[in-house]
């Protein structure tokens, strides 16, 4: 496996690892609908944990799309695609929603986040032809410090959130 790889691997891990945390998220929200059926003055949260590993993800996803902004900016001119695809992260990365802790808050965060994955992954079929091993090591973030803090982070959510059975 070359080092394009193996980047490209941890960041493929890093986002099957969002992809769960939306599932859990919409558990999150199945099981405050209803308890909030039962309970109108609950203001349901979801564990600072959960918060702390979608915040990780959502910086490391939009540094990777800002990095491919920066390198698309001094590569040939883009093909069409790769255009729809850059203004599609470009989009993706301009939207904001603000992340209090509750539930509802927390789901679109996520999606959001999610959102950004997709887009960022779209224009990947594009950049994995274009991009050199240095572009590759700029733009992926990954070193031994963001792969021990992603699974230290990941390794919280997973053992204090829900079963298995509720992802």
């Amino acid at each position: 496996m070359n080092e394009v790889q193996l980047l490209r691997r941890q960041i493929g891990t890093e986002r099957a690892h969002a992809r769960e945390a939306r599932a859990i998220a919409a558990a999150a929200g199945t099981a405050t609908q209803a308890m909030m059926g039962r309970n109108k003055n609950l203001n349901p949260s979801i564990s600072n944990r959960y918060v702390k590993y979608i915040e990780y993800c959502m910086r490391m996803e939009s540094t990777r799309a800002l990095g491919h902004i920066a390198r698309l900016a001094t590569h040939s001119p883009l093909v069409a695609g790769e255009e729809a695809a850059l203004a599609r992260l470009r989009r993706t990365l301009e939207q904001h929603v603000p992340l209090d802790g509750t539930v509802g808050s927390v789901a679109q965060y996520v999606s959001l986040l999610c959102d950004l994955v997709d887009a960022s992954e779209a224009l990947e079929r594009f950049t994995e032809r274009r991009y050199s091993v240095e572009d590759w090591r700029a733009v992926a973030q990954v070193n031994a410090d963001s792969v021990l803090e992603e699974r230290k982070l990941w390794g919280e959510v997973i053992e204090h959130g829900p079963p298995a059975s509720e992802r």
